[in-house]
């Protein structure tokens, strides 16, 4: 009964996420239902499996169904049972024969005879539970190619800073790309590829047309479309949400959907079960499996020891090279060297070492490769979250998974190599810093506070609080407050260099040894990251001569001074950039006009095709 057809094609899993796709899917639901058979997963059996339960043949349970997204060619003859056989979860034809048609629910009898089907490329395949579990219906539909090819999507915003970070990436699946969020309250976003590229670029057509309704497609336009960069999208989010983005009609013009979460992940790794697997161990901050301990200088060698229970047949080191370019628009590992490790006894287990020599100053990626039997897993760097950063993993015990098809997905290790010539100043390590954000720190000359109706930000007011106490004033809000606008950056108390200078002696007795002081330069903002002049300290804050002062003070009490300053960026409103046209000379977007005669002009990059001056320009 369970033979495959002699032409069987080549199979390949198609490692892809995906959600509730295929329309006679959802018309049939009726309601989530527990599953069935339950910790039991069921299996489509083949020839193409040999008539096994192999991981990439699993279905995932979905509400009150069963889904399974694979790539498989050929005419087959197969069944979907558990991975026993058992009695209950062994379908088949029946009544209505065995041949199944694309598109069209089939119904399936208990231990009945061999489907057919001539599957060709990506099949999206639906067990639907929600009527009967004894006569379920099976259905199989067809997957479109992606019209972007393999083009990976991130949604990008203020909640990751803008980054294509993996938290946010979208996953093509049969029919669009998905991805899940849980999110709260109005955000700002675009949907881009990992460049930017203005092709598959999508946002809005203009800031008067971005606010997407939640469950009602919305017409996306990429920057290329745009003759610019697209406006941000907006929606006011409460939770947990399902985004898709489909290509509609003939032209495949990009279209929005948010919704409910609904979002299945149909291609992710089956979970590691393996005794053996799951008791391999290694700990880069230990160094009984790590020596030496963190950075260490170029040339040095580094040895690797990983644990495990007796049955692992081989264990590598793979070392890559980390290429990190811009503000992580590029991160990618290259340049893969393989080391296999060597078996030593340890008791009751086995440790596998192997020894690297870092010979150049660079951060490098590693993780293990661990064979057992058939079965290839990674132990990867561990899945928490670090902040202002795209890659997962905060080192010390990692995690045991099935070999992702797609290696871009593997957490790395990270280690860094610095010159050997290097050396940290004795100072540096008894530090005891006080980090210092000025404008809310201390008012010690109320002269040079910011002045409404004087002073700007983005070539709008600004506020000043009387109040020391206040809370910054919520952008938006009814407070009937001097400026109720739309701008965030724009608030000030007043804090200065006297304020700090002030405070020197209270800040010795606590301890303090180094200040680190949020950028003093001469800036709109009240965060001062929006550079304006790099020459001056910024006349909110006092004087150049006071600055020096504050230096020779904090000096005569043994405290050390560092800034902190932002050189790969400027203001919009500043010396080199001169938006507004408020600064002597010429501005490399001079009174919102391009200006190639700008002695700062090759410091940004323009689109001089753009009509719209936020979109004339990269920021």
């Amino acid at each position: 009964m369970k033979r495959s057809l002699e032409f069987t094609l080549a199979v390949v899993l198609v490692g892809l996420l995906s959600a509730v796709v295929a329309p006679m899917a959802r018309a049939q639901s009726s309601g989530c239902v527990t599953n069935p058979f339950g910790d039991r997963p069921l299996y489509l059996k083949g020839g193409f499996s040999s008539w096994n339960a192999l991981p990439q043949y699993r279905f995932v349970y979905n509400c009150n169904r069963f889904e399974l997204l694979l790539e498989l060619s050929g005419t087959n003859d197969f069944k979907v049972a558990d991975a026993n056989w058992s009695a209950d979860a062994d379908f088949g034809g029946g009544a209505n024969g065995s041949r199944v048609s694309e598109g069209q629910p089939f119904t399936l009898h208990l231990q009945g005879s061999n489907l057919t089907y001539a599957f060709d490329g990506t099949q999206h395949i639906v067990i639907d539970v929600s009527q009967s579990s004894q006569t379920p219906t099976l259905t199989i539909s067809q997957c479109p190619p992606n019209p972007l090819d393999d083009t990976p999507l991130f949604l990008r915003g203020s909640f990751n800073d803008n980054r294509p970070s993996s938290d946010y990436a979208f996953t093509y699946s049969c029919d669009a790309y998905y991805l899940n969020v849980n999110l709260q309250g109005t955000q700002e976003f675009k949907i881009t590829d990992p460049d930017s590229t203005p092709a598959t670029s999508f946002g809005a057509p203009d800031g008067a047309h971005r606010d997407v309704t939640f469950n009602q497609p919305f017409p996306l336009i990429s920057d290329a479309d745009a003759g610019g960069a697209a406006a941000n999208l907006r929606f006011g989010f409460s939770g947990e949400h399902t985004l898709k983005v489909s290509f509609e009609g003939p032209d495949e013009r990009p279209v929005l959907t948010i919704g409910p979460k609904t979002f299945v992940n149909l291609g992710a790794a089956p979970p590691v079960t393996d005794p053996v697997a799951l008791s391999a161990r290694y700990d880069s901050r230990d160094i009984t499996f790590k020596a030496p301990f963190g950075a260490a200088p170029a040339r040095t060698n580094i040895d690797f020891a990983l644990q495990a229970k007796p049955g692992i047949d081989a264990v590598t080191l793979v070392v890559e090279d980390r290429n990190l370019q811009g503000n992580q628009e590029l991160l990618e590992y290259t340049n893969p060297r393989r080391l296999r490790m060597t078996r030593h006894p340890d008791g009751e287990r086995e440790r596998w070492t192997a020894s690297y020599r870092f010979t150049n100053p660079e951060v490098y990626g590693y993780y293990f490769e661990i064979a057992i039997g058939d079965q290839r897993y990674v132990y990867q760097n561990n899945n928490a979250s670090i902040y202002w950063t795209l890659e997962r993993g905060s080192f010390g015990l990692g995690r045991i998974a099935v070999m992702p098809d797609n290696r871009a997905a593997i957490r790395r290790y990270r280690q860094t190599i610095y010159s050997a010539d290097y050396t940290v100043p004795d100072w540096a390590k008894d530090v005891v810093y006080y980090y210092i954000f000025p404008e809310r720190f201390r008012n010690g000359d109320t002269a040079n506070d910011p002045r409404p109706g004087r002073d700007t930000y983005l070539n709008h007011g600004i506020e000043l609080h009387s109040n020391w106490l206040d809370a910054p004033w919520v952008p938006g809000d009814a407070d009937g407050h001097l400026c109720d606008d739309d701008q965030y950056n724009n608030d000030f108390f007043g804090g200065d260099l006297a304020g700090i200078i002030d405070k020197l002696d209270y800040l010795k007795d606590l301890g303090v040894n180094t200040l680190y002081i949020n950028p003093l330069f001469e800036a709109a903002s009240n965060h001062k990251y929006d550079t304006g002049d790099y020459l001056n300290i910024d006349d909110g804050f006092g004087t150049n001569a006071e600055f020096e002062r504050l230096t020779r003070e904090a000096s005569a009490r043994g405290i050390r001074v560092i800034l902190d300053t932002s050189l790969n960026h400027t203001g919009s409103d500043s010396t080199y950039f001169d938006r507004y046209a408020k600064h002597p000379g010429t501005g490399a977007f001079e009174g919102e006009t391009i200006r190639p005669d700008s002695p700062w002009a090759d410091w940004y990059t323009f689109n001089p095709a753009a009509t719209e001056p936020d979109r004339k320009y990269n920021g």
